[in-house]
């Protein structure tokens, strides 16, 4: 078996931590109240109202498969690369 490179873990902690932060960004993007809806500026709201729900459902995908495969490549799981494709057919969607 080969052992992983010295910079694998700490590279992978670091993705772990960017797709962290890019399930809270979606998670405050879902969550938003219609008042803080009312505070965006009228194009944004248009931006906001016009959003395909698949595109939504894409961005969930990139987001949750992307930290579950980080938190796999950490522990060193075989399963992290297809959660990770998962992750990335999200994003290109």
């Amino acid at each position: 078996m080969n052992k992983a490179p010295k910079w694998f873990v700490p590279v992978a902690v670091v993705a772990l931590i960017w797709n962290l932060l890019g399930c809270v960004a979606y998670l405050f993007d879902v969550m938003m109240s219609p008042e803080d809806i009312a505070n965006l500026s009228a194009a944004e709201q248009a931006l906001y109202a016009s959003r395909p729900a698949w595109a939504v459902a894409a961005t969930a995908v990139a987001v949750w498969f992307g930290a579950l495969g980080c938190v796999g490549l950490v522990l060193k799981k075989r399963w992290s690369l297809p959660v990770l494709a998962l992750s990335l057919a999200g994003v290109i969607v």
